[in-house]
């Protein structure tokens, strides 16, 4: 089992956060920041045996639309992450 994290932390605690929860599993997990606009999150490999720690701050308790859209890019069914 791989232990990834899917982060969008525009000040840094998003991050924080994810990488006490992701270090808990793995002391070096995959990271995938979605604020990389040069990333190509349809070429991350996660399998059915990982463990993804998604980690989005909510905007008046709803994810910005872009950052699921890049999340969902990760999975290679490309289903919302709900």
């Amino acid at each position: 089992m791989n232990v990834a994290e899917i982060v969008l932390s525009p000040t840094g605690g998003t991050e924080k956060v994810a990488d006490i929860i992701g270090k808990h599993w793995d002391k070096n997990p995959t990271k995938i920041d979605l604020s990389d606009a040069k990333a190509d999150f349809g070429k991350c490999e996660i399998s059915e045996q990982d463990m993804v720690v998604i980690a989005i701050p909510s905007f008046g308790g709803r994810a910005p639309a872009l950052a699921i859209k890049k999340a969902c890019a990760a999975r290679k069914e490309n289903e919302l992450f709900l």
